[in-house]
């Protein structure tokens, strides 16, 4: 008999609180009828005309690992300034325009690994070493997986270094 007790003691709280709801609430059931019918005819005429419109291409979607192209050429774009300031630093530096292709691991979201294409393989260890550490730690949005993504890079030769018409010695 006392847990039937308990039963409709809670039964008549929770009906109670209920019915006090609705009275205090300043947003009722009645003030929004009206608003209520707006989104539902709204959407039934979305339905109807998008039964009776054509078939439009879809957007691409979005690379589902994550990778954010638009942000990967932004930093391409930055290790290329650095890249192109290499012959003016490290002797016999290849020049010229050529593909190389970057590793960049997704977890970090870093370049990890460079590519030099037949252009850039001419010259001084130094030199390579000096473009493809423009490129290498530069970072991305981190990703899923790696990507392996091309880039035409294009080193101009150093121009070389003026000198002091009185002296004839090269200027600092």
């Amino acid at each position: 008999m006392g847990n039937r007790l308990h039963t409709w003691v809670f039964a008549l709280i929770v009906a109670g609180c209920n019915d006090s709801m609705r009275v205090n609430n300043p947003i009722s059931e009645e003030s929004t009828a009206g608003l209520r019918s707006e989104p539902a005819a709204s959407a039934r005429a979305t339905e109807t005309a998008s039964a009776t419109a054509p078939l439009e291409e879809s957007a691409p979607t979005a690379d589902p690992s994550g990778f954010d192209p638009d942000m990967a050429k932004i930093v391409l774009e930055r290790a290329r300034r650095q890249a192109v300031q290499c012959p003016a630093v490290a002797k016999d530096t290849p020049v010229g325009e050529g593909e190389i292709e970057v590793v960049i691991d997704g977890r970090t979201g870093k370049i990890i690994e460079v590519m030099l294409g037949t252009t850039f393989t001419a010259g001084s260890p130094t030199g390579q070493s000096c473009l493809k550490n423009a490129f290498i730690g530069q970072i991305v949005t981190p990703f899923q997986g790696r990507k392996t993504v091309p880039f035409t890079l294009n080193i101009p030769a150093a121009p070389a270094p003026e000198k002091d018409p009185k002296t004839g010695k090269k200027k600092p």
